[in-house]
């Protein structure tokens, strides 16, 4: 079975993740802080692609905290989740946009 690509909309290039980390930092239902763990799948100016175990909603506002810039590493951002989707391994990709 052949897998077809939906054409590129991007308009700025993506870098490919390097292994690094992403802190995801959500709420629970009770609206409680929850921290997620994530994977640096790729990135670019106004956003990133992570790969994690718990899905995101889209249309959600989150923090991530990650050390794509050296020099200020660490230091949480505002993003806004645009999509997430389950992968048949049972983890889940998510496109997050800087806001």
């Amino acid at each position: 079975m052949a897998i077809t690509r939906s054409p590129q909309r991007r308009k700025v290039n993506r870098q490919a993740g390097d292994r690094r980390v992403v802190r995801v930092e959500t709420k629970d239902h009770l609206g409680n802080p929850r921290h997620i763990t994530a994977d640096l799948l790729d990135s670019s100016e106004i956003g990133l692609g992570i790969s994690l175990r718990a899905p995101l909603e889209a249309g959600s506002t989150i923090v991530v905290r990650t050390n794509l810039d050296p020099k200020r590493a660490n230091v949480p951002r505002r993003v806004q989740v645009n999509w997430c989707e389950e992968k048949p391994d049972g983890t889940f990709q998510a496109g997050l946009e800087f806001v």
